[in-house]
């Protein structure tokens, strides 16, 4: 699919859009809040493996420049969703103290402390929800609908 997506010229991207997600939204089945949890909590495949959020730093740049607007270095940051940390690393080695993570997979902490150790030994770090549901699945679902709809005003 994502090779069909390349061949397709913007302008036709941009009519398509709208379309694509109407449609997505009649065939996909959205996921519980139960299977998100279960899902993220031992993400085994091979689109969200925790190794797979060390490298790409583009992102972990933009956040910087975007946090450097409106936080100054005595700012407290938290990242729901902090997964290995690369961010995080990003923002304490730019010289930002007060950072703080949320992290449901145990084994994307694991990596955390192997990769980033100078960085876990001065941030707070929390492995949770302890539970499905609750408010960090609300957080989600928010987001989600959110992200979808920013998306779709982006084209």
């Amino acid at each position: 699919m994502k090779e069909i997506v390349k061949i397709i010229p913007k302008p036709i991207k941009s009519i398509l859009r709208p379309f694509y997600f109407y449609v997505r939204k009649l065939v996909v089945k959205p996921k519980s809040c139960a299977e998100l949890y279960q899902y993220w909590r031992h993400p085994g495949d091979k689109y969200n493996a925790p190794e797979l959020y060390i490298y790409p730093v583009e992102r972990s740049k933009f956040l910087l420049k975007f946090i450097k607007r409106y936080a100054d270095f005595q700012a407290s940051i938290l990242e729901i969703g902090c997964n290995v940390g690369r961010n995080l690393n990003y923002l304490f080695n730019a010289g930002y103290k007060e950072l703080g993570g949320v992290e449901i997979s145990q084994e994307a902490l694991d990596l955390m402390k192997k990769t980033y150790p100078e960085m876990v030994g001065h941030i707070k770090i929390w492995n949770g929800p302890e539970r499905t549901g609750g408010f960090l699945c609300y957080l989600y679902e928010v987001f989600q609908k959110r992200n979808s709809t920013f998306r779709e005003r982006m084209g």
